[in-house]
């Protein structure tokens, strides 16, 4: 039971933070928004090191952690662009679609195996997102339908 409460709090806090990055979006263009959201992640992540005594300089990985960094602000601007262009709900079931990417990929990439259970989910995933994109392109199909006979 502590999961699924663990779980859904993660889905709320998700939600919630699509809702303020669309209101942070709508005052500045996606990239300087990506720049607030990395900047207030690393400082709770060094603060997090500091208290736990776990600060260590990566001496070696300095370009993986580069790529790392430009890797990260490609996804919180095109995120904080999708929240602008399409709103917090259809960005949300492009998002779940992340999950499934990121098991295909380490699949590919790095010949992970894929069990049968993350393959139902992923089945899951990409079904309930068609679902979903589905049932939001026939309400703004018949919108423009009832906008048109009045």
């Amino acid at each position: 039971t502590v999961g699924v409460v663990l779980a859904l709090a993660a889905a709320v806090a998700y939600g919630l933070y699509l809702i303020v990055g669309k209101e942070f979006s709508r005052r500045s263009d996606p990239m300087t928004a990506a720049c607030w959201v990395a900047s207030g992640a690393a400082g709770s992540s060094a603060i997090r090191g500091a208290v736990a005594g776990s600060l260590e300089f990566p001496s070696g990985h300095l370009l993986q952690i580069a790529a790392y960094g430009v890797a990260t602000a490609v996804a919180f601007s095109l995120t904080f662009a999708a929240l602008s262009r399409i709103g917090c709900s259809k960005t949300a079931v492009v998002m779940t679609l992340e999950a499934v990417s990121t098991v295909v990929l380490a699949a590919l990439v790095l010949g992970e195996p894929v069990s049968v259970a993350q393959a139902c989910g992923g089945l899951a995933i990409v079904g309930a997102a068609a679902v979903i994109a589905w049932s939001c392109t026939a309400e703004s199909t018949a919108d423009r339908g009832e906008a048109l006979t009045r």
